[in-house]
């Protein structure tokens, strides 16, 4: 019987011409977002990985110099792209996609995309990630809210009722025919996009991209999920299509549209983050607590201790270098003090946000879909800490150099390839799928706290339906 209403229901929707139209239309859009995320993330790939090359060369070919002069010449350092950021861009174009190295002064990220872009063309930008997010929930709806209050009106249960249908088989096979219709759509827009994924990126990269593709998939379907069995719910409790109809476009605009804006704005509200100026003007005021004098006048005292010696001229090593060693621990350990406090900022309005998933699902999909595409803020922290790292031991390297081998007070000192070719290339490896989804469990929690009530209150309701 289950089978039979399945078929029956599908059938149905199947040749409403409404269904046809909305589900071309959307379909269509889905495809179009996946094939365009996909061409942009080959690209930035593309660039990303050619300036990484290029740098290197350049910085290999820097001419013979003082190493202090090359550490102020400065390199750059570029984030890599993961390939589900073409599903899901996340932050990516708004966190910069390359941070600038040099002596003395840490920056912030560069080269954001969205600062290259016109208000209309950001106004414009649909991703794989919104369509899915709130036009597939939106389809849903429109599928699922006159499958019992439209037949309720028509008086077609009452006629299902006579002929000994029950009320659990009849939920079920009504469920299963819309979901059907939704994968009529959805499957071949996922081959596609798996399809786009396998041409545009290496084999090494497809297979490490497929655990995050699968559990991506697997939480778009819990969130498609929920927006089924709640439709249902309120199909089977509202006394006409219409007001079925008015009670989930309702929830809809306030899950997709309302939510994400009052939240932001409640979390910006609830925690302040400086501004840019501030931020670099607190840095400076506070590398300026310690005078630089006093300090290279520490480093000189500390090294005569050590080498037992009255006179910098007599020490066999050069004051400078020590200083610069020191120098930039200092000036590192401030910065780091400021930018872990800015972004443990961020992280808090991340959690204001994402608090508000108590009534909106969309705001716990949309965290962890920019999580599993590795464009999230946790991620770009991270690889921001990476860059930290690396910054400090590109400047050891040339640091320590002149600690050693520069006599004191020598101004014509310089050195060439064979030191620029001691400092390693910066290779950051993107966090593994347990790492991400550890650091999204608030997010999981939250979908899955959707999905029980879900399962739970759809049985409870269906089975007491009205059928007059």
């Amino acid at each position: 019987m289950i089978r039979q209403i399945a078929r029956k229901e599908f059938i149905e929707i199947q040749r409403d011409g409404r269904f046809r139209w909305t589900s071309a239309a959307v379909g269509s859009l889905l495809i179009a977002a996946l094939l365009i995320g996909w061409k942009h993330y080959a690209q930035a790939d593309r660039q990303i990985r050619a300036a990484g090359v290029r740098q290197r060369d350049l910085w290999l070919n820097t001419p013979d110099r003082n190493p202090h002069a090359a550490a102020h010449h400065g390199i750059y350092v570029f984030k890599p792209v993961m390939p589900l950021s073409a599903v899901d861009a996340g932050i990516d174009e708004y966190a910069g996609a390359s941070f600038f190295l040099e002596a003395h002064d840490q920056n912030l990220s560069q080269n954001k995309a969205v600062e290259d872009t016109t208000a209309v063309q950001r106004f414009g930008d649909a991703s794989a990630a919104i369509t899915l997010q709130t036009l597939i929930p939106l389809l849903i709806l429109l599928l699922v809210f006159p499958v019992f209050a439209g037949e309720r009106e028509q008086g077609t249960l009452r006629q299902l009722a006579s002929l000994g249908v029950s009320r659990r088989d009849l939920a079920i096979g009504k469920a299963l025919g819309s979901a059907g219709l939704l994968m009529m759509f959805l499957l071949p827009a996922t081959l596609i996009g798996v399809l786009a994924m396998w041409l545009n990126t290496t084999h090494e990269t497809l297979v490490a991209s497929i655990p995050r593709m699968l559990v991506m998939a697997l939480g778009y379907l819990v969130y498609f999920v929920v927006f089924t069995g709640l439709s249902l719910i309120v199909s089977a409790k509202a006394p006409t299509a219409r007001l079925a109809f008015v009670a989930l476009i309702s929830f809809w605009f306030i899950n997709c549209l309302v939510a994400p804006r009052i939240m932001a704005d409640v979390a910006r509200h609830m925690v302040r983050v400086s501004t840019t100026l501030e931020f670099l003007q607190a840095v400076d005021d506070d590398k300026a607590r310690v005078p630089i004098a006093e300090r290279q006048k520490r480093v000189v005292e500390q090294l005569l201790a050590q080498y037992g010696v009255q006179k910098e001229e007599d020490l066999p090593v050069d004051p400078l270098g020590a200083h610069l060693i020191e120098g930039e621990k200092y000036d590192s350990a401030v910065y780091e003090r400021h930018i872990n406090g800015l972004f443990d900022a961020y992280e808090r309005q991340e959690r204001i946000y994402n608090a508000g998933a108590v009534f909106a699902p969309m705001l716990s999909i949309q965290t962890l879909s920019m999580g599993l595409a590795g464009a999230d803020f946790k991620q770009h922290r991270r690889f921001a800490d990476a860059v930290s790292a690396y910054r400090l031991r590109w400047l050891e390297v040339l640091n320590e150099d002149i600690f050693h081998n520069r006599r004191p007070g020598e101004l014509s000192y310089s050195r060439g390839r064979d030191l620029w070719e001691q400092v390693p290339e910066m290779n950051y490896e993107p966090p593994s799928l347990t790492w991400v989804l550890g650091n999204h469990t608030r997010s999981i929690a939250m979908l899955g706290c959707w999905l029980v009530a879900v399962l739970v209150a759809a049985p409870l309701t269906l089975v007491r339906i009205r059928i007059d």
